[in-house]
């Protein structure tokens, strides 16, 4: 995976460049709206190489979507609270977690999103998670997922490549983007756990 960051602020109508630079502190300096833009490239991985660069591969709904700033100001992130209907792969142990129950739900977290904090409104554009192509509150997925111990959430493996929803009754990749740079059709939703957990199977 190849990573480039780039951030652009603009407070009111004024931009510029800046490296992790706390949005909190751009804001006290320069009141008004901040906005910065993170650029990630990723690679398309094949089925395979998405379920060994996973700890876990979840399918099951989303019931919760929130952005906030991240724990260093730095950026916008936002977090996806899953359901899992089903668990097919998890390489980790998921009841010693920090979260406590049998069946914890899963808090994914991308970069991207927009919060408003008092008069201020932040945001973080990133670009392969274009906004109009967002997961969907109530929607199904299948998720490819790598576990941060640290902040107890999850992120996609491989960015956009690594999560895929129901389109016209198939399964297709989250953002158009990275559905157009994949060569293999992957079936209704359901077939495509299948597959994963045979794959998943054989492996074990």
């Amino acid at each position: 995976m190849k990573l480039a960051l780039v951030f652009i602020f603009a407070v009111t109508i004024t931009e510029w460049q800046a490296n992790s630079q706390n949005m909190r502190e751009v804001a006290r300096e320069h009141p008004g709206d901040v906005h910065n833009v993170l650029s990630t490239h990723f690679e398309p991985l094949t089925v395979e190489q998405l379920l060994a660069g996973s700890d876990c591969v979840v399918s099951g709904q989303i019931v919760k979507i929130q952005s906030h700033l991240n724990s260093e100001s730095t950026q916008v992130v936002t977090d996806y609270t899953l359901v899992p209907s089903r668990v097919i792969k998890a390489s980790i142990t998921l009841t010693t977690r920090s979260t406590p129950g049998p069946t914890n739900n899963f808090i994914v977290r991308r970069p991207g999103g927009s919060v408003v904090d008092g008069d201020t409104k932040y945001s973080t554009v990133a670009l392969e998670f274009p906004q109009s192509e967002d997961l969907l509150l109530g929607e199904q997925v299948v998720l490819f997922l790598s576990y941060d111990a640290t902040s107890d959430t999850y992120s996609f493996v491989a960015g956009p490549f690594g999560a895929y929803r129901e389109q016209s009754g198939v399964a297709v990749a989250m953002t158009r983007s990275a559905e157009s740079r994949r060569s293999v059709p992957l079936g209704t939703m359901s077939a495509f756990a299948d597959q994963l957990q045979r794959l998943t199977t054989r492996k074990d």
